[in-house]
């Protein structure tokens, strides 16, 4: 939504939109996907005046939407999201067919995605007014950093645990683009790349790329191998293994509760042997349940 699009807040939104950029130049097309800003986002508006924020944001063209009304421009009014055919705008181009058409270059890419959008992005203000502009960053930029780093190298950059740095970022960045976009071209019948988590291309570019646009938007990098945890949907796994695991827990102490110890599961650790297990089981066994008193048993003993 407006969040990953535009105002992302974690890194889990940067590294969501990057798997939306994976696809959008090398997977399958999903409109839901598109990562280029979204100029219908109001925002969070502390002043409250939000009904004519679509007259103030401006428009692919770059004029605002009051300006094209009084051109004549006619609004979109498809289901996708394109123009019409009576309309007066031109078709945006989509990220796929802006890539191609630039031959897959890997610096050029960067640029837009990093650069031009988010310089794209900062006209909209209305969404700065409470939250942190975000900074745009130009692959010369990160080659200048590159030059006067000792630290960027292909070694470091193989270490999942490594927090990369902005230079070593666009480098991967750069690098993984070109390798998916020689993958991509050996394919046939305009078949597409599925992104895996497992596919260290694909892995790298997710991690670089949602690394850059979240220093850009002031989100502390993370490592690779935690990226990686978001991206290839783990954390449910982790949650759910939890939850199996206090309900094991609570099986066992309902039967603590009950008295019934000689159902207890016992876990021994290896260097326990069956002998001492057997005897703590035993033990277990030999303790009385607690003694249940009526009444006037009960009384009889409080009077002694």
């Amino acid at each position: 939504g407006c969040t990953i699009r535009n105002t992302p807040s974690e890194h889990i939104h940067c590294t969501v939109w990057s798997k939306h950029a994976f696809n959008q130049l090398f997977g399958e097309l999903d409109i839901d996907d598109d990562i280029s800003p979204d100029l219908t986002d109001t925002g969070e508006r502390a002043d409250g005046v939000s009904n004519n924020a679509d007259m103030e944001m401006p428009a692919a063209d770059g004029h605002t939407g009051e300006q094209n009304a009084e051109n004549g421009a006619a609004q979109s009014s498809s289901k996708n999201g394109e123009p019409s055919e009576d309309s007066n705008q031109e078709k945006p181009i989509s990220t796929r067919a802006w890539a191609e058409n630039v031959n897959y270059d890997p610096e050029k890419i960067f640029d837009k995605l990093f650069n031009d959008d988010i310089v794209y992005l900062l006209r909209m203000e209305h969404l700065w007014r409470e939250r942190r502009a975000p900074v745009p960053i130009k692959r010369a930029d990160a080659v200048t950093e590159t030059m006067s780093s000792s630290s960027a190298s292909a070694s470091s950059t193989k270490d999942v645990n490594k927090v990369w740095s902005v230079a070593e970022c666009a480098e991967v960045f750069c690098e993984s683009v070109a390798a998916l976009s020689q993958r991509k071209n050996t394919l046939t019948d305009n078949s597409i790349l599925h992104w895996d988590k497992d596919d260290e291309d694909a892995m790298r570019f997710v991690a670089s790329c949602a690394n850059i646009r979240a220093t850009i938007f002031g989100i502390p990098r993370k490592s690779l191998f935690e990226i990686k945890s978001m991206a290839g949907n783990i954390i449910p796994a982790i949650a759910t293994t939890n939850a199996v695991v206090a309900g094991m827990v609570v099986v066992e102490a309902m039967k603590i509760l009950s008295g019934e110890l000689d159902k207890l599961k016992v876990l021994q650790d290896s260097g326990e042997t069956k002998e001492k297990a057997d005897e703590e089981s035993r033990k277990r066994k030999s303790v009385a349940p607690p003694e249940v008193l009526d009444g006037e048993t009960a009384a009889k003993r409080v009077k002694l």
